[in-house]
């Protein structure tokens, strides 16, 4: 496997975890176990990862708990593959900012009956989120050729 690329995965996909409160542990676990394939033993993850046991076996615990990889046994040792779940993670966010961040801040404003261009820009943010949140990624992305012509 190419290794300059196999790094950029994982420091790509340990940056996005910290974004959505993972550890880079944590992000460095699940990238290995997304780029390897097939199921990995504990000892395996050490290795690969160059994390100790325990912070291998706390990062498994997380990603466990929030359903990104399973565990199956396999002649009584625990076997641990990923689970691919960025998209479920990513749109955990807007989701999130929508109801925690967004609307509260729209219904205080409109309270305060404060109108013009902050009004404005909080409901232009929120439009966009649920328009994030409308789309249905089993329709697929336009490929870059068409998004060009577009």
């Amino acid at each position: 496997m190419d290794v300059p690329a196999k790094r950029t995965f994982t420091a790509a996909v340990e940056r996005a975890m910290l974004r959505w409160g993972y550890t880079h542990s944590e992000g460095r676990v699940y990238a290995v176990l997304l780029l390897h394939g097939h199921p990995m033993g504990i000892h395996e993850l050490v290795n690969a990862t160059g994390l100790s046991r325990s912070t291998v076996s706390t990062a498994l615990s997380r990603l466990s708990r929030d359903y990104l990889i399973v565990i199956r046994m396999q002649n009584r040792k625990k076997l641990f593959s990923a689970l691919p779940g960025f998209l479920d993670m990513f749109l955990k966010q807007p989701r999130e900012m929508l109801e925690h961040e967004v609307e509260p801040a729209i219904r205080a404003l409109e309270v305060l009956h404060i109108d013009g261009a902050v009004l404005k820009d909080f409901k232009d943010l929120e439009c966009v989120l649920e328009e994030i949140l409308d789309l249905d990624p089993r329709l697929g992305c336009r490929s870059s050729s068409s998004q060009k012509k577009a």
